[in-house]
């Protein structure tokens, strides 16, 4: 995926889609089982119904196939789209695990480029800048998960000692990757096995911890009012662990 010179996104080929038909090649000789992507056109889609010929889908789609988790950013541009619900290409893809920001403490106020605003942040807040499309509208192409993305201290380019602080989908994404590692690797140990995308997501559905959005945020945009999953990784285990004691897990539903 990359611009062209109209700044338009060109979907059907490009360096993206050439990494993931990399990493369908060497996956196995690697042991490649999950793939993170903190990219976005920065559009705002309900659904992938129109999409069913793009490279970078098709490629994402043959990955899940094989076991290898795609965990791709919702998109930072909620205030852009005024507050309409949606999510960027590519995390609208029904078989993506997608994943939206929150904070995880009470950080102080901030401002974003966009236009976005908080007010004040708290754990649970979702960031003002987070896209976010619920399952009563999307469907199968809903956010599936939301987990911390701002603000993210990690290494910078300073110097060996550097560090960087950043805001958005794409910090919250790695750590749903690094929750979907564990998850992979409890259940390798505990069967002998891999899962398969499609249970290393319910694990993930099925131990998440549900937040409103609008309940308590402050921030300039308009919220849904509906309910939405944050990560938890404790929880996802319990609910990994329930699938091989016969024990019932927690209810995804809400």
């Amino acid at each position: 995926m990359h611009q062209n010179s109209h700044n338009r996104w060109t979907r059907s080929k490009g360096p993206s889609h050439d990494a993931l038909r990399w990493v369908l090649a060497e996956r196995a000789r690697l042991g490649i089982t999950a793939v993170c992507m903190s990219l976005g056109a920065s559009d705002n889609r309900v659904t992938d119904s129109d999409l069913a010929g793009d490279a970078v889908g098709r490629a994402m789609a043959e990955l899940t196939e094989a076991g290898v988790a795609c965990c791709v950013a919702a998109g930072n541009d909620f205030f852009a789209h005024d507050s309409a619900q949606g999510m960027s290409y590519p995390a609208i893809f029904r078989h993506t695990l997608s994943v939206g920001s929150v904070y995880d403490s009470d950080v102080g106020p901030f401002g974003y480029l966009s236009g976005a605003k908080a007010f004040r942040s708290g754990p649970d807040h979702i960031t003002p800048f987070s896209q976010r499309l619920h399952e009563s509208r999307g469907g199968e192409c809903a956010t599936d998960i939301f987990a911390p993305g701002a603000p993210t201290t990690s290494s910078g380019i300073a110097d060996d000692t550097g560090e960087s602080v950043q805001h958005g989908t794409s910090q919250a994404t790695p750590v749903v990757a690094g929750v979907l590692l564990l998850l992979q690797d409890f259940c390798l140990k505990t069967t002998g096995r891999l899962p398969s995308v499609a249970e290393v997501r319910r694990w993930l559905c099925e131990g998440a911890v549900w937040i409103n959005d609008g309940d308590d945020e402050h921030d300039n945009v308009r919220h849904t009012g509906l309910d939405f999953r944050r990560v938890d990784a404790l929880g996802a285990l319990k609910a990994c662990a329930h699938d091989f004691s016969g024990s019932p897990g927690r209810s995804s539903d809400r």
